[in-house]
């Protein structure tokens, strides 16, 4: 069977957007094109934390990964005002200045403000500006699914705010990314199984994430619970997770083993798409 063309409109031109391009290239007849509103794709931003647990500067992770995406595919001020579902044609973006495009599939890699989904929006509605920070660095809205219409996706912070939290928000995109581009390459380009996979596989993952914030902010209660006139500082401190719980599961986490595994332990993945995957 021929593998399908795909085109693949990438917004966002950080390192999970890069990283998500480089791994999508690699894929048989996959054509991309990453969608930036900066004018200069800027390489700020905090560390962060990848399978070894060593800091690593953004701005040298995303110089490198920049550095490794052809020519002509990073396209710069293009600010995404709208998207619109053509069925089987696929969607169309509208930008800010006026140009269109359709794609077949759209990756969502523009962060937390991402406008992909209605849960979303909804909830970054009732967050008021001024509580936006402590929002930001923490935890997002979870999400059911991690794509939309059948032909978008959504990588790091665009579905999951979880890198305030636990300070690998760049990791969690570019494995994303590398899941994403390993599923259409096992399903020849067929949108919906790859779609599917790729949720049965980063869904468990952030349900845990989201898990352990949860326990953790119930901590954090008692301990303010326990303070009769808690200052600001007590605030502050008590938001410090201290350990005490083996994160060896994000932090030492190989993608690597965890799509071997994935594929090993579905046996040979049904061609009609229909298994179910218990994933740890």
């Amino acid at each position: 069977m021929p593998v399908r063309p795909l085109k693949v409109a990438i917004v966002g031109g950080g390192p999970g957007g890069l990283a998500t391009s480089i791994a999508l290239s690699k894929v048989p007849n996959v054509d991309v094109v990453i969608y930036e509103k900066a004018k200069i794709l800027r390489e700020v931003g905090a560390g962060i934390r990848r399978f070894t647990s060593v800091r690593i500067q953004r701005t040298k992770l995303q110089s490198t990964l920049l550095s490794h995406v052809k020519p002509g595919v990073l396209q710069l001020s293009k600010r995404l005002e709208r998207i619109e579902d053509l069925g089987q044609h696929g969607v169309q973006l509208f930008f800010a200045d006026g140009t269109t495009d359709i794609a077949d599939l759209v990756i969502g890699a523009d962060g937390i403000r991402s406008q992909y989904l209605p849960e979303i929006q909804t909830a970054l509605k009732e967050i008021e500006t001024g509580a936006w920070r402590e929002f930001a660095a923490f935890s997002g809205p979870e999400l059911s699914d991690l794509t939309a219409w059948g032909k978008i996706a959504l990588v790091g912070d665009s579905s999951h705010a979880l890198s305030g939290a636990f300070g690998s928000g760049a990791g969690f995109a570019m494995e994303d990314g590398w899941i994403l581009a390993q599923a259409l390459s096992y399903f020849r380009n067929d949108l919906v199984k790859a779609l599917r996979l790729f949720n049965e596989i980063r869904l468990p993952y952030y349900r845990r994430m989201y898990a352990h914030l949860e326990s953790e902010a119930k901590l954090r209660a008692a301990r303010l619970e326990a303070l009769e006139l808690p200052s600001e500082e007590d605030r502050v401190r008590v938001k410090v997770i201290r350990g005490g719980k083996d994160m060896a599961w994000i932090y030492s986490n190989d993608i690597g083993n965890v799509w071997k595994e994935t594929i090993e332990q579905s046996g040979s993945v049904q061609e009609n798409g229909s298994h179910s995957l218990e994933l740890h």
